[in-house]
């Protein structure tokens, strides 16, 4: 609906009128998903056997060094983030 409105309106305001954000919009268009949950099913997976394996006691700079030397590419303080919600 945004695309074809873009003929009229520029797309900076009809991302604020429809309330998303114009790098969804746009990665939209090339064809890709902008689902950053997606993205982190996988590691939360392995920060949770992480911290299970480690008896409960592994922070979030320890768990984020051990997921490194595994080579999960993921910074600390989405590992923090998703300790916490988790």
């Amino acid at each position: 609906m945004v695309s074809s409105l873009t003929k009229k309106h520029k797309i900076s305001y009809l991302c604020a009128l429809f309330d998303i954000i114009r790098t969804a919009y746009y990665r939209y268009k090339r064809g890709k998903s902008y689902n950053a949950d997606k993205k982190y099913n996988r590691p939360k997976y392995e920060i949770r056997i992480e911290f299970i394996r480690n008896m409960k006691r592994y922070g979030s700079r320890r768990i984020n060094a051990s997921l490194q030397q595994q080579g999960t590419k993921i910074g600390r303080q989405k590992v923090a983030e998703i300790m916490r919600k988790e």
